[in-house]
């Protein structure tokens, strides 16, 4: 709960400048990516602001959520 906590909002409104997508901003979306990263179940890419699915992200997100990757 500590990563949430600070001078983020919780939640914020915000499209993918690239993508034009919405994605979760704020906080919460933060704290949910270092996580992500905790996992190893996303990586950061060659890019700036590119992050890659792992092995091990696409098996946590089906088991975790019922959910695989749109690619797959």
């Amino acid at each position: 709960m500590d990563r949430l906590r600070g001078r983020r909002p919780l939640i914020r409104y915000c499209v993918d400048w690239t993508e034009q997508r919405h994605h979760l901003a704020g906080a919460l979306g933060a704290a949910l990516t270092d996580r992500l990263f905790e996992r190893d179940w996303i990586r950061r890419g060659t890019r700036r602001r590119v992050v890659l699915l792992t092995d091990a992200g696409r098996t946590g997100f089906e088991r975790a959520f019922g959910v695989r990757p749109p690619w797959d």
